[in-house]
């Protein structure tokens, strides 16, 4: 009975074994597919950024000397600390959405890193949409103060003393 008992233990010692190897080794395959996609996501997340970030503070130039009544030096000042705004938000926004669960496959990868980036390319747009219309609305503003200024200086002319 003895020996009867001790291979009954022993089986499932085995048994208990081996299915905490599997479940070992199924982490470890899930970490090395959620390891890559990160490794995939990260920099695209930075390639969009950047490019919609140059785009966006290229032809925000424009605007800016217009807001600031062509004053280059002032003008590239902002439009430079807007720049750099956008890449903190928006990078920190990156990071902040990085985190992936478990993945057991290449497809279950792709399926994470499409929902991820398509999230992310659909977050940008706004942020881009956010900055155009407060470069319109400094513009309509700045706009306004011109004619406020220029009519109240043909009402009340300059005198010359």
């Amino acid at each position: 009975m003895s020996y009867k008992t001790d291979s009954m233990q022993l089986v499932r010692d085995s048994i208990q074994h081996a299915e905490q190897a599997a479940r070992i080794l199924e982490i470890e395959i899930s970490d090395a597919f959620v390891v890559k996609a990160y490794l995939i996501y990260l920099p695209i997340a930075i390639l969009l950024t950047a490019l919609v970030s140059h785009k966006l503070f290229k032809s925000g130039k424009v605007f800016m000397l217009d807001i600031f009544n062509q004053r280059e030096d002032i003008a590239y000042s902002t439009n430079k600390l807007f720049e750099l705004g956008f890449y903190l938000i928006n990078l920190g926004f990156a990071l902040k959405i990085l985190y992936i669960n478990n993945i057991d496959n290449a497809k279950e990868m792709i399926e994470a890193l499409a929902n991820k980036i398509g999230f992310f390319a659909i977050y940008l747009g706004v942020m881009l949409f956010a900055n155009l219309f407060l470069f319109f609305r400094g513009k309509k503003v700045a706009s306004q103060k011109r004619r406020d200024k220029a009519l109240y200086e043909k009402v009340v002319p300059q005198t010359n003393i």
